[in-house]
């Protein structure tokens, strides 16, 4: 299986055009660029201000806040995981494990 072709898009973000050239499908980057979008305008609303540097920015520091955020809570999912998988395998019965006498 071969790795697909970078093709060009044509994005709309904060009433900019930007063409870009990847291999994922077009419907996912577009649906990308208009969460981004959504996110730049809900600063602008909120800072009651025109878009600029400064407000992609601070759509970008929120993002960002959001994926290390998301990246903490899946790693403590994963670390929750592991341990129960250890101790699923001691001795205990189902009742002790629960707490039951």
């Amino acid at each position: 299986m071969s790795n697909p072709r970078p093709k060009k898009i044509l994005l709309d973000v904060a009433g900019q055009k930007l063409k870009v050239m990847t291999d994922l499908e077009e419907s996912y980057v577009q649906r990308i660029a208009a969460y981004l979008d959504r996110r730049i305008g809900a600063v602008q609303k909120s800072g009651n201000v025109g878009i600029s540097q400064k407000t992609i920015l601070l759509a970008a520091l929120d993002l960002a806040e959001e994926v290390i955020s998301l990246n903490h809570q899946l790693n403590e999912l994963r670390f929750r995981n592991d341990s129960n998988k250890k101790s699923d395998s001691d001795p205990l019965t189902v009742s002790d494990k629960l707490g039951y006498e």
